[in-house]
């Protein structure tokens, strides 16, 4: 392929993404009224203590960035000192969305695959709810 060719794909692409991009700039999903309050509950659970403890069955709400949001989690143990990192130690860790977490709570979940891979990992408690079994449709009787 001919970079005139190539350039002119590319235009296209980085275009077509431009324009998708100004189409949506300030201009919130929902009303501004929502993410106030949504940010508002987020910052008295960050402020709170953490409610859980070691054995709980736990979800990441569906408002974090932690993924399987209504999968189950076990809690292996509850920090009740956590530090938050504020050190980085790579260039470019500063800008990381994980920078400074307070990670005060170990938990344990399984992967999203056929053979249910463990996998641990420190989290922050406050992106966390509580995780109620549904009863399956057999139960219902």
């Amino acid at each position: 392929m001919s970079r005139g060719i190539e350039s002119m794909i590319l235009g296209s692409i980085l275009g077509e993404a431009l324009k998708d991009n100004t189409r949506t700039i300030n201009r919130p999903k929902r009303p501004v009224s929502d993410d106030i309050a949504t940010l508002r509950a987020a910052s008295e659970r960050f402020s709170g203590h953490n409610p859980f403890k070691a054995g709980d069955l736990v979800t990441p709400r569906a408002d974090s960035p932690i993924k399987q949001a209504g999968r189950p989690h076990i809690v292996l143990e509850v920090d009740p000192a956590p530090v938050a990192n504020r050190v980085p130690t790579l260039h470019g860790d500063a800008n990381r969305s994980d920078f400074g977490a307070r990670r005060d709570m170990r938990v344990a979940s399984t992967c999203d695959c056929d053979h249910g891979e463990i996998a641990t990992h420190w989290v922050e408690s406050w992106m966390f709810e509580a995780f109620v079994e549904v009863a399956p449709e057999s139960a219902a009787a």
